[in-house]
């Protein structure tokens, strides 16, 4: 089994120095993503979901309604 050599085992100095210098200017754009547990991803759909037009809307609608009910209950 082969193990890769480390990038400044493979560049000579120059290059290497503008690795480090390419890499502090602009740092990796998608740096890896770390596994999200359950309650994360729960967390993640519940706030996506809370902040959703459709859902303030329907809310809107629903509390409207609530109002409007005890309203006509009250008279």
């Amino acid at each position: 089994m082969s193990h890769k050599k480390p990038i400044r085992a493979r560049v000579t100095p120059e290059e290497y120095q503008l690795l480090q210098h390419l890499r502090e200017r602009k740092p990796a754009q998608n740096p890896p993503l770390k596994r999200l547990t359950t309650g994360e991803r729960l967390a993640d759909a519940f706030a996506a979901m809370m902040g959703s037009w459709h859902f303030i809307i329907i809310q809107s609608i629903l509390l409207f309604l609530w109002v409007l009910l005890n309203i006509v209950g009250f008279i």
